[in-house]
């Protein structure tokens, strides 16, 4: 297993961290004036010039033939920005489920995704602790339930969801449209990334599989969980840059305010977090790039890290900041309700400790 990234790679995070910082103060400008954040045209950039919608599918598929490494170098360099795009929940989420699948309808839609003509996203009941339930209506599925807090499901084309059928789970695509099939924006924290609820009363569906093998799907739920850690990462190096800059620019008593011994310990703390959570977030990419034994038990340590990391160094960086910190012009409490709601997005660190205190036979008792 190699623990860096090759010279193609280092490239890439050059090129994308340029490109999401350019489109970074557009998206600022809409986020802080109430409009849609995720511009059409920066997405066409994304998907037509650079290619990073397939960035992770293999050519053979119409992808650009990558892999989960250099997806997750786009991912850390668009979280440093918090990008609003939805390349976490299409080039990551919504492909990683379709290819767990079997079937000619999944080539179909991961090469619609791939191409960037299609926008997917991820809605997987288990993340939070929602019901779906699927029944055969012909030759296709009906589905029922309802799953809360999808991201990006209010532009998505298609909505990827796992569901309970009689012979156990399957993964199904709900295209937008479908009879059934409804979309209520919720009132999200994060308004760089926004969250809907999605409404299945008997929503027609398409399997994207013909057999689902369990590894698959463990290794499905285990890649969302894993991408937004890397990207969290990446929320976490930008709020420190945040601070960085303030700390060195900042005068007080004559003297740029970073030369304080008070606040040269802040930023030394957080500058240890950003890089310890970077270094977790890749050590579980690279585990599950290697078909790691257990991914979801990977993606889940990886995930308590780094979410925690992330909400600490961009609390730590409002603290730098001061009161300009917290104003609504200045892009800090971005930074800071991303790292908060990035940590609840797919599941929680409290879940996933828990879980992983079961495994080794811990439980509440001690």
């Amino acid at each position: 297993m190699r623990f860096e990234l090759n010279d193609d790679q280092r490239d890439l995070a050059q090129h994308c961290g340029r490109f999401f910082e350019r489109a970074h103060r557009a998206d600022l400008d809409a986020v802080l004036a109430g409009e849609p954040a995720a511009d059409p045209a920066v997405w066409a950039q994304l998907t037509g010039e650079l290619g990073l919608a397939g960035i992770a599918v293999a050519e053979t598929a119409g992808g650009a033939g990558g892999d989960l490494v250099d997806l997750a170098v786009v991912l850390e360099q668009a979280g440093q920005f918090v990008s609003t795009q939805p390349l976490l929940a299409s080039a990551g989420c919504a492909v990683a489920a379709l290819q767990a699948g079997t079937g000619e309808q999944a080539r179909e839609w991961l090469a619609a995704l791939a191409a960037g003509d299609l926008v997917g996203t991820w809605a997987d009941p288990a993340a939070t602790e929602d019901a779906v339930r699927a029944e055969r209506a012909g030759d296709g599925w009906l589905l029922h339930g309802r799953l809360t807090h999808v991201p990006h499901a209010d532009r998505a084309g298609l909505v990827v969801v796992v569901a309970d059928t009689a012979d156990g789970e399957r993964i199904f695509g709900v295209p937008e449209g479908a009879d059934g099939f409804e979309v209520r924006a919720e009132s999200a924290l994060d308004s760089t990334r926004p969250l809907s609820t999605v409404h299945l009363t008997g929503a027609r569906a398409l399997a994207a599989h013909e057999q689902l093998d369990p590894t698959a799907l463990r290794r499905a739920r285990a890649v969302p969980t894993l991408l937004l850690a890397v990207e969290v990462a990446g929320v976490a190096r930008g709020a420190l840059d945040l601070a960085l800059a303030h700390a060195r620019e900042r005068q007080q008593f004559g003297r740029p305010i970073g030369s304080f011994q008070a606040l040269k310990h802040v930023l030394a703390d957080m500058f240890v977090a950003v890089h310890t959570a970077r270094d977790v977030a890749w050590y579980g990419v690279w585990s599950i790039a290697e078909n790691a034994h257990d991914p979801q038990e990977i993606a889940a340590m990886t995930h308590v890290h780094a979410s925690e990391c992330a909400v600490r160094v961009a609390a730590s960086a409002l603290q730098v900041l001061g009161g300009i910190g917290y104003t609504w012009e200045h892009p800090a409490h971005l930074y800071y309700k991303r790292a908060l709601a990035s940590a609840r997005l797919f599941t929680t660190p409290e879940r996933e400790l828990d879980r992983l205190a079961g495994r080794i036979g811990l439980d509440g008792s001690l």
